[in-house]
This record gives C-alpha cells, structure tokens and sequence, in this order.
C-alpha cells in the first residue's frame, strides 16, 4: 500500500491541468495500492444533440461520439492504463431496459448515478446531457433524453436539440496532478500484468 492524499466524495481534483468533482472512492482498489476514484467533469466540455434522428440510444448517438472526442484529446496527457471500464445501464426512465448495458472509460453520468451523488455534483456554467432515455422505443418519451440544467436540476427534452457534454470516468488517483505520475516506478511485468487482470476483468 502507498502513501497518498485521502480524497473524498466532493472534492475537486485536477489531471492534466483539467477539473473534476470526486463522486465515489474505493479504498485502495487500483494499481499499487492507490484509491480508484469515481469523478466527473467540474465544467461541461461543446455542446452536441442526444442524437440527428431523435434516438435515446446512448451507444449509437452523437453524444457517446462527442464524449469519445473529448475523452481522446483529454487522455493525450494521460497514462490510458490508469483509466478504469465503466458499467453504463441504459435502462430508460420508463423501466424497460431496451438499449442494455455498456462496458466504457468513459461516458455521461446515468440517471441513476446522478440520483445517487446528486449532493456531490457541482452546478456549472452549461446544461448537459445524460446518457439515460426517458422513454422506450415504441412508448411515450422514445425521442427524448433527460438532461441536467447548470443549477442541478432535471429534466428531459427532443433528443436532435443541444446540451453540453459532461464526462465521467474511474479513474487512478496515481493520476492526479498533485501525486507524483512516473510509471517508471513500476516494471514492465508490473504494467503487464495489470493489463492482464483488466482484459480479463472484460471478457
């Protein structure tokens, strides 16, 4: 086990120069030792439709692209192996689980992870989107999406209008600017094998 910073959900963080919100800390649970920290973006990143055809499926919209966008400019600076898989249930608000569950680094907070770590979650500047679909395909609400305004609140809305991008991801707390973030420390088996676990981890 490491010596580090203890953080705790509310905190903000920075990597790479950029701000988040701590939402959830597991103990000790990444590499070496360190937390794994469960944040979102402090401020929303562009603005985007849900989708062009009115589709609430999150993992074949414009805003699961967008996110994927910023996530690939924000992890240039980053160690990707630090970065940990997220479970996304795309359970629509109605309760019927039409568009299933995705495994991702990175992506908009649920309608459920929003309920849970609501105290936690800054207001900002923009309204944005969550990944979550009001309505089933077939059912009221199919081409709609809920969103958040900047004060926190809720709501839903046609999926072709425009709201913010706000990622969130797990991540290492080794990747925190005021920690040191040398992977020289570790070996080359060390990083082999923490692969190794993750890929299994997937299947």
């Amino acid at each position: 086990m490491v010596n580090e910073k203890s953080h705790k959900p509310g905190d903000i963080v920075k990597i790479a120069g950029t701000e988040f919100v701590v939402l959830d800390v597991q103990k000790s649970a990444a590499m070496d030792g360190r937390d794994k920290l469960f944040i979102l973006l402090k401020e929303p990143a562009g603005d985007t439709a849900f989708s062009e055809n009115d589709s609430n499926d999150f993992s074949k919209s414009m805003l699961r692209e967008k996110t994927d966008e910023w996530f690939e400019k924000f992890a240039e600076g980053i160690n990707r192996v630090c970065v940990y898989s997220r479970e996304i249930d795309l359970t629509t608000v109605d309760g019927i689980a039409n568009h299933g569950v995705l495994h991702l680094p990175v992506a908009p907070l649920t309608f459920d992870e929003y309920r849970k770590y609501f105290r936690y979650i800054p207001n900002c500047g923009k309204s944005y989107w969550l990944a979550t679909g009001y309505g089933a395909p077939g059912h009221y609400g199919a081409t709609r999406a809920l969103y958040v305004y900047s004060n926190g609140d809720w709501n839903y809305y046609y999926c072709s209008d425009s709201y913010a991008v706000r990622p969130a991801l797990i991540v290492s707390s080794f990747l925190l600017d005021d920690t040191e973030s040398d992977l020289s420390r570790y070996t080359t088996e060390e990083l082999l094998e923490e692969i190794r676990n993750r890929i299994g981890n997937s299947i």
